[in-house]
Order: structure tokens, then C-alpha cells, then sequence
């Protein structure tokens, strides 16, 4: 009891005699598992708002891309047959055109929208814009956009905007998803065609399929079948086969997701070698102040043991306050630092609530605490191993062959050194005293530039 009582006054003592030395450790710490812990986590929330997407809205396994035009069709009876005939699956027909709206590149969509519907954020049903194109160009729901597409001009009044899973990045094109009924009323408008007519020309404006598995172990095997059946047509005209790993968004975001997780390579690295070095010069200034009385616990019989240990965990209870505090607020702060940047540049609904990861915050939490462990333990190992009455003294300066030819003194008649000269000399001596100090000086200073 009485030595817990000495080592808890003297470490009161410590933490008030340098509170702002110690909080730096503690906030390099925090900064290092906060930028890892929080990359992980970006990653994570990202991942779930994925497949939260996805469910919502109900995203096809496989999208079936055919060629036609109005005239022919592009979806024959005998495909139809098919689709019909494929067990365990839910398939629709869409429509899909490229075109230009408000000098835009655009992808004009139209079917059901059951399967991979788009996500209204304003308004209703009918005719729907991405929501970022519209904020970008100030359309408000009620106006009328020129769309081209199929060789016509269309004029579309604004029912709503809309989040679409297809398209991710809304800068390079705009995504409008229109009703089937209004999009036939164009095209006989277009074609001159009475409504008689109707039901005539939304088939044959179909031109994809898409397929929703009642299994995902069945995805590959639809997909195998439906390939072997356009392949054994004599005049195929199957252009492609998506499958929901293809579709732009996904990719988008998986490759973000992807990064965010690369990204821990980097700057929680560069900060964990700045953390080395505040480690470093944080326990090395304490063993230093501290010699006599390490000297003064042992001439009173405290065993080198618990002086080494008390010392060496000094530095691992710092570095674990801050990694708690690193491991509660990196998640929070990275993932919505990261959701601005998501958000100016992808347009998709608001990210899933931040996902923690325990696993990685109990490994960033033990690493960093040992390593703190490490560098303390070697730093006081030398100093508690002296006799007592060595611990007392001053520490004497280190000496060998190569130190003294360094700080060899001027002979007489010799010219007098220069002030640089002496100060250079000096320095490389105090490198050849204690290299292992000189190298993890070089280590948090590289992490220091690499950082800038």
C-alpha cells in the first residue's frame, strides 16, 4: 500500500508539473486512432448505405440491354416466351435512350418501376429529374425541360425529383425517369398516331429486361441461361448484361468505400510516427528528471520491477485516453467530413446512420497502447537497472574512440574552432551518445514532412 501511495503522489506531481507536455501525447494519440478508426468506419457507413440503397430500391440482379427501334421492336414474342419461362425469378420490361437536356447529356428511362425505381425526394410520379441537376440548375417542380432524345424534341413538365441508383455522378449526365403512360403520349403525339395506337407502341419501345433472382446463389446461373438463349438466336440482338456490380452508383461508391479503407495507410501512419516521437521525448524527458528519484525508490528496496513497470505504463495510460477519445469521436467526425465531399460530387439519399467497428477499434486501441508500452520500457530499462547510487549522479557522458576524436580539444598553437564548427560537432556528438534517440527523431520528423 505504501508504494502504491509514492508512486500515485509522484504521478499527481508529474501530470500537474507538465499537464501541457502530456496532453500532447495524448492528442497525437487521439489524432492517429481518429483518422484510422474513422476511415474504417466511412468505409462501413458507406457499405451499409449500399445496401440500403439497394433494398430500397429494389435494384435488378441483372439488367438485359437489346437493340430495336419503334418499328421493329426490340423484345420479340418468342423473348417474352422466354423470360416467361424462367423459374424463380420477377422480371419487367423498361425503356432506355440517351439524349440531351439543357445541353446535358441525359438517360431517359420509363417503365413500372417496380424493379430498380427511382427514389422520389420532392413531388410525385410522372416526370422525374435528379435532384442535384435540378438544385445546379434551379428547376422547380412545375417547369418545362427540352429533352432530345430518339431523334425528337420532347417538352417535359417537372412532376418531382429523384435519387436514381444508376447514375451516381449527375455532372457528366442527367437521369429522367418518365411515366409509360406519358412517354407514349409523346411519342404518338411525335408520330402523329391516333390512341388507338396506344398499345401498340409502348412495347415495341421496350428495350431492356430486368430480372430480380429469388436467390442470389441463382444470379449467375439466370444470367448463363439467358446468354445461352440470345446466343443460340440466328439474329441475336442482345447488346449486354449488366449485373448490380456494373451499375455506375455501385461502382462509385464501392470504389469510395475502397479508398476510405486504403486511406489508413496513410495518415494514421504518418500520425502514429509523429506519436512515436512525442512518446519518445515525453518518456525520455520523465527518466531523465526522474533518475534520483528512481535511485532513491530503489535504495529504499522497491524492486526494479514495479519502478519499471510504473514507469513504462506511464506513457501507455496517456496514449489510451487518447485512443478511447479517438475511438468515440473518429467515426463521428471522418464519416461526416467525408458525406460533404460525397455529396458535392455523387447524388444519392442521405448516408446510413456511422457504422463503428469494434474489432479495429480494439486493435487500434491495443496497438497504440503497446507500442507507448514498448518505448517506455526500453527508454527507463537502462536508467532502473544502474545501482542506486549511480541513478543519484548526474548521468555521465557517454565516451568512446569515435566521440572523443569528435570533441577532441584544439592543440596548442592550433587555431581556435569556430563557433558553427564546435556547435556541428557538438550535435553529431550528442547523435553518437544515443542513436536509437537520433532515429526515432529522424522517424517522427519523416512523419511530420510526409504529412505537409
Amino acid at each position: 500500500m505504501g508504494n502504491i501511495n509514492v508512486f500515485g503522489k509522484m504521478t499527481a506531481r508529474e501530470i500537474v508539473k507538465n499537464l501541457l507536455q502530456y496532453l500532447s501525447m495524448i492528442i497525437i494519440t487521439m489524432l492517429a486512432v481518429t483518422l484510422f478508426c474513422g476511415f474504417i468506419s466511412n468505409a462501413k457507413t458507406l457499405d451499409k448505405t449500399i445496401e440500403n440503397y439497394k433494398k430500397t430500391s429494389n435494384l435488378a440482379d441483372l439488367c438485359v440491354q437489346t437493340s430495336g427501334d419503334i418499328i421493329s421492336g426490340s423484345i420479340t414474342t418468342e423473348d417474352q416466351n422466354f423470360f416467361a419461362g424462367l423459374e424463380g425469378v420477377e422480371y419487367e420490361y423498361r425503356f432506355y435512350a440517351e439524349g440531351k437536356v439543357e445541353n446535358q447529356s441525359a438517360k431517359l428511362y420509363s417503365s413500372v418501376g417496380n424493379i430498380t425505381s427511382p427514389l422520389i425526394d420532392s413531388g410525385e410520379r410522372g416526370v422525374l429529374i435528379d435532384k442535384k441537376v435540378a438544385e445546379r440548375n434551379n428547376i422547380k417542380i412545375g417547369d418545362t425541360i427540352e429533352l432530345s432524345a430518339m431523334g425528337y424534341d420532347f417538352s417535359l413538365e417537372i412532376t418531382g425529383t429523384m435519387n436514381f441508383i444508376e447514375v451516381a455522378n449527375t455532372y457528366s449526365v442527367c437521369p429522367i425517369f418518365v411515366d409509360e403512360d406519358i412517354l407514349t403520349d409523346l411519342i404518338l403525339e411525335k408520330l402523329s398516331l391516333p390512341d388507338m395506337f396506344k398499345d401498340f407502341v409502348m412495347p415495341r419501345l421496350y428495350n431492356q429486361i430486368l430480372v430480380k433472382c429469388e436467390s442470389k446463389k441463382d444470379i449467375e446461373s439466370v444470367k448463363n441461361s439467358i446468354s445461352e438463349y440470345f446466343s443460340s438466336k440466328q439474329d441475336s440482338n442482345l447488346l449486354y448484361i449488366f449485373t448490380e456490380d456494373n451499375f455506375e452508383a455501385i461502382v462509385s461508391l464501392k470504389g469510395e468505400a475502397d479508398q476510405s479503407l486504403k486511406m489508413i495507410y496513410v495518415f494514421p501512419v504518418i500520425f502514429l510516427l509523429v506519436s512515436v516521437l512525442v512518446i519518445l521525448t515525453t518518456i525520455s524527458q520523465l527518466i531523465l528528471r526522474e533518475r534520483t528519484n528512481i535511485g532513491t525508490l530503489k535504495a529504499i528496496g522497491i524492486p526494479n520491477k514495479r519502478i519499471l513497470v510504473h514507469y513504462a505504463s506511464f506513457g501507455m495510460v496517456l496514449c489510451l485516453i487518447g485512443g478511447l477519445v479517438g475511438v468515440i469521436i473518429g467515426p463521428q467526425i471522418v464519416t461526416n467530413v467525408m458525406q460533404i465531399k460525397y455529396n458535392l460530387v455523387y447524388s444519392f439519399p442521405k448516408m446510413s446512420a456511422v457504422v463503428y467497428s469494434p474489432i479495429w477499434s480494439i486493435v487500434a486501441l491495443l496497438a497504440i497502447t503497446a507500442l507507448a508500452g514498448v518505448i517506455g520500457f526500453a527508454v527507463a530499462y537502462s536508467v532502473v537497472n544502474d545501482r542506486p547510487a549511480e541513478c543519484m549522479r548526474p548521468l555521465p557522458p557517454r565516451s568512446n574512440a569515435l566521440i572523443n576524436k569528435i570533441v577532441e580539444k584544439p592543440k596548442k598553437g592550433d587555431k581556435r574552432e569556430s563557433p558553427s564548427r564546435l556547435s556541428f560537432k557538438m550535435a553529431l556528438r550528442n547523435i553518437l551518445i544515443k542513436p536509437s534517440r537520433a532515429i526515432m527523431t529522424i522517424i517522427g520528423i519523416a512523419g511530420c514532412v510526409a504529412l505537409l
